[in-house]
């Protein structure tokens, strides 16, 4: 009896990690590099009009660097392929690598989508919009992916078919009319739309963005290997941690801050990713209903990538 259970055991946990067994960590994420928030502005300007965006009164300056990080995972050596599928990138369960997805091309998924979770934050019920087979279950992670910049230049912004398909007053929402996000050097900013949490509930519901994290895809190089040896890590900023409750999430906010990346593969990347996560309002630590506009905005510079050579 005591060899059938301990056999048991053995298969369930086996079972249970199979989906994400293959995943190889090379250097440590902390040695590897950071992300650090140091400035906070009330967002102002015209709603419609990115251009318009604005800095309105600062309200928080400081220096905080990200709370965790996972990886270099060097298999898979990519975080591209684990981006949400443009029909869906709601948070739910199983799209997109922050939610526990496998790879568009069939690789084994890297993570369960609860790594980043603490501090009461739980799975959540997203929305259903006829595409969550489990439309009345509260297991997604709620991870959004905003936006990549890579190696071409510019800034891309993450798609949502769900999002452009909405009628009414926020049809055809995208990505790019909710946040801008810029990097200049070693300086990264994500601004927000300053009616981003009204937009926000009205899409997603009255929840509220509790974490900000980056996706960033790095290459060693020399002359006799161009491309060399790749990897990619995750950097997450927990705002319930850093913050608590004295920061009013219910205001949309502009962001800025740095990174170093000076252990991964040198300053060099291919692209950045950023991503935002919508949860419930954990009980340990009450907020407004309305923080999505916060989440979005550290969400907005987690959907980023781009390539980025310093002279």
């Amino acid at each position: 009896m005591k060899k059938l259970i301990a056999t048991l055991l053995a298969t369930g946990s086996m079972l249970m990690f199979s989906s994400n067994w293959a995943a190889t960590v090379g250097v440590d994420c902390a040695t590897a590099g950071s992300f650090t928030l140091e400035e906070i502005y009330l967002a102002d300007g015209n709603p419609d009009n990115p251009a318009t965006w604005v800095n309105g009164a600062q309200v928080w300056t400081g220096s905080e660097k990200n709370t965790s990080c996972l990886g270099v995972y060097t298999s898979p050596d990519n975080d591209g392929p684990f981006r949400p599928k443009s029909d869906a990138n709601i948070g739910s369960d199983g799209d997109g690598l922050l939610n526990g997805g496998e790879g568009n091309n069939g690789e084994a998924a890297v993570l369960t989508g609860t790594e980043f979770l603490a501090n009461g934050q739980t799975l959540v019920n997203m929305p259903d919009y006829g595409i969550d087979p489990t439309p009345v279950v509260e297991n997604d992670p709620g991870w959004l992916h905003l936006a990549s910049v890579g190696e071409e230049g510019g800034t891309l912004y993450s798609d949502s078919a769900i999002f452009n398909q909405l009628e009414g007053p926020n049809e055809n929402i995208t990505f790019e009319s909710l946040v801008k996000f810029d990097i200049n050097g070693n300086d990264w900013s994500l601004m927000l739309n300053p009616a981003i949490v009204d937009i926000g509930q009205s899409l997603l519901g009255a929840n509220s963005f509790d974490h900000l994290a980056f996706t960033i895809k790095q290459c060693s190089e020399n002359t006799n290997n161009p491309k060399g040896a790749c990897g990619f890590a995750i950097y997450d900023f927990d705002f319930d941690e850093i913050f608590g409750n004295a920061l009013d999430k219910a205001t949309a906010y502009n962001f800025f801050g740095t990174f170093d990346l000076s252990g991964f593969h040198g300053e060099e990347y291919s692209h950045i990713d950023v991503w935002a996560r919508d949860p419930t309002v954990p009980a340990a630590v009450p907020v407004p209903a309305a923080v999505w506009l916060f989440g979005s905005a550290l969400a907005g510079f987690a959907g980023f990538s781009r390539f980025k050579k310093k002279a």
